[in-house]
């Protein structure tokens, strides 16, 4: 079996002074008792719905729909309003916005069956399930590719990662993406290009990720990759249409290209990527200049992303794996509908790279902890000065920028990273 041939420095190595160490772990210990309080606050506050597990619910809504007027419907805005009171009837009395279904139908499936239990109950259920099945998932990971196990304290990092946080503080759907980018890797590092495809093709849960990927596959002349992304894409469209029809799958691809706006609960101020910079900047120094900005920063992302990976690494090299992490990274940062919580594709590569000693640890320390301590400092001050009244409501859209511009820090600091580690041995050093 083709693995990655560990650097001398194994992973327990890496770790810095003790000094630095009984500060992360100081830090970390922090970010626990915030979650655990940030959750307890938003249920005591009757937030269910409306902030916690939010993703969650636009998902239950549809199950609603699915269990009542079949799969097209879930499609449908005003069939999801109708959804809406009906779970409201059970749920707290948040005033909740209701928002299109993104998904492919397949995914309707699961909130089916949680469509018939108390919304919070569900909520939970479904937070247990992608929480054990993201720890089972790395473990086996690691297995298949012939790496050590993750330790406690590897995983405990990444768990408390603003990204895995966020999946699970809103109840996204994330965890297939981990899946499905985790067993691409699998089936590269096992020479099996096509089947490699096959899962990659899981993407079009986010498409918008699977456009920029096939993008690099297509300058790199992927072929049997990119014939696995079109056989399995074919299969969960006609799936697709199996399932709603062609008048629903009109109305489900007009779900996806509105999110192209800024309607639909979009929340594009708090979004990880260019198009983010280009919305707050275009309101602060005026649209040319802002937009001038976010349109560089693109240009320079996509072009050193396709100049940089424009061939393709061996299945057996390290080099794939570099790659593979700098290129999700400049895809997080280019993707023109990128939440903090799509950032979790990062945790296959980042992680078999870690445990191959192939990834520095202050670079794993920064893409945990600096956004997830950016996201505790604005909780925390922004929000009780404002509650004070010692500033006012309109610094807002700042609080926003500087929690999204935290997240795409950490994926510009890996993507320069993996081009430099690309063009050398990769060196943990």
């Amino acid at each position: 079996m083709p693995t990655v041939e560990a650097a001398s420095t194994t992973p327990a190595e890496l770790l810095r002074t003790p000094e630095s160490r009984y500060w992360l772990n100081l830090a970390a210990a922090g970010l626990v008792v915030f979650y655990v309080i940030y959750v307890g606050w938003q249920l005591a506050s009757h937030m269910m719905c409306s902030q916690i597990g939010v993703d969650y619910c636009d998902s239950l809504r549809a199950g609603i729909v699915a269990n009542l007027h079949g799969y097209a419907g879930v499609y449908d805005f005003g069939l999801l309003q109708q959804a809406q009171r009906l779970m409201l009837s059970t749920a707290a009395d948040a005033a909740v916005p209701v928002v299109p279904f993104r998904y492919l139908p397949i995914l309707v499936l699961p909130f089916q069956l949680l469509a018939r239990l108390n919304p919070t109950i569900g909520f939970w259920l479904w937070t247990a399930v992608n929480g054990v099945g993201l720890l089972l998932y790395a473990k086996a990971f690691l297995h298949r590719l012939g790496l050590p196990p993750a330790s406690p304290r590897i995983m405990l990092l990444l768990c408390l990662s603003l990204p895995v946080f966020m999946n699970l503080f809103l109840g996204q759907v994330n965890l297939l993406l981990v899946i499905c980018v985790g067993e691409f890797m699998i089936a590269w590092l096992h020479g099996r290009f096509f089947v490699a495809g096959l899962w990659l093709a899981g993407l079009l849960l986010k498409p918008q990720l699977l456009v920029l990927m096939g993008l690099v596959l297509l300058v790199q002349r992927a072929w049997r990759i990119l014939a696995g992304v079109a056989a399995s894409s074919a299969g969960l469209g006609l799936i697709s249409v199996l399932m709603i029809g062609p008048a629903g799958l009109r109305g489900m691809l007009g779900t996806w290209l509105s999110a192209v706006g800024e309607g639909d609960n979009t929340w594009v101020q708090g979004m990880m990527n260019w198009r983010m910079v280009g919305t707050h900047l275009a309101g602060w120094i005026g649209p040319w200049a802002g937009w001038a900005v976010a349109i560089a920063g693109m240009l320079a992302t996509l072009t050193i992303m396709l100049v940089a990976w424009r061939r393709g690494a061996d299945a057996d090299s390290p080099k794939f794996a570099v790659a593979l992490t700098g290129v999700l990274a400049a895809c997080s940062s280019l993707a023109w509908h990128s939440h903090i919580h799509m950032a979790v594709v990062l945790l296959p590569p980042l992680l078999y790279l870690y445990q191959a000693g192939l990834l520095p640890q202050k670079l794993l320390d920064y893409w945990v902890f600096v956004p997830a301590l950016i996201f505790v400092a604005m909780v925390f001050v922004p929000e009780t000065l404002m509650a004070l009244q010692l500033v006012p409501t309109t610094i807002q859209p700042l609080i926003y920028f500087v929690l999204g511009t935290g997240e795409l820090s950490a994926s510009l600091y890996v993507f320069a990273w993996a081009v430099r580690a690309s063009h050398e041995q990769p060196s943990a050093v």
